[in-house]
């Protein structure tokens, strides 16, 4: 499921200009609905083709204590392997 939020920004917005997202999980599946909140967390941010000084900013799921949320696979594989 896909949602779009638009904010508008003076100029390209850094990673840590971004704001947290807070969902509501049980609405994707994500989460049963006596404890449903889901927070999204930006990680990366692009230039979006499609629109005129668009950006893409691509986001992790996560717990409202910040810790990665179970449906959160990249999480660990983003972490440098332990020698």
């Amino acid at each position: 499921m896909a949602k779009t939020q638009l904010k508008d920004y003076d100029s390209f917005p850094t990673l840590e200009q971004l704001p947290l997202w807070g969902f509501d999980g049980s609405s994707t599946q994500q989460a049963e609905g006596h404890s449903s909140d889901c927070v999204l967390k930006p990680v990366a941010v692009y230039p979006d083709g499609a629109r005129t000084n668009g950006v893409l900013v691509m986001c992790e799921v996560m717990m409202p204590d910040g810790s990665p949320h179970p449906s959160n696979l990249s999480f660990d594989q983003r972490r440098p392997a332990i020698r």
